[in-house]
């Protein structure tokens, strides 16, 4: 025997709306990123991915003790950044460029984009001014 029961679909749509909001929520969580320091870091572009849900890209930085490290930056999708003025040609493998970043709680070379000078001197960014290079 079939019995229906209206408020059983809309008990189901209800409870995967909340399974999949959080799931959202807790992809773009920002709390692996230090939101209390800046980093700046210069060095060569290695890659660049304009890819959706993230753009990020990877710096080759000369340390001080002369090894290197590959620095991942992770920035908004491109539909956000096409509106700041960014193309997937922006930056490319081998520019030396100059990154402003929310740098990764756990001490790893990476983290959250905040704005860059591009080898032409152009300033790409959030911030009000350059950041002051260190």
């Amino acid at each position: 025997m079939n019995i229906h029961r209206p408020g059983l679909g809309a008990l189901a749509c209800g409870s995967w709306l909340a399974v999949c909001s959080t799931t959202a929520l807790a992809h773009h969580s920002a709390a692996m990123f230090d939101p209390s320091r800046t980093v700046v870091i210069r060095g060569t572009i290695a890659d660049f991915n304009w890819t959706n849900p993230h753009t990020n890209f990877e710096v080759i930085v000369l340390n001080k003790d002369g090894t290197r490290s590959i620095w991942a930056v992770e920035m908004n999708g491109p539909n956000n950044l096409v509106r700041l003025g960014w193309t997937r040609t922006t930056i490319k493998p081998g520019d030396n460029v100059t990154v402003s970043l929310r740098p990764l709680r756990d001490g790893t070379p990476g983290g959250q984009y905040l704005s860059i000078i591009l080898p032409d001197g152009k300033y790409l960014g959030g911030e009000q001014k350059r950041p002051s290079e260190k």
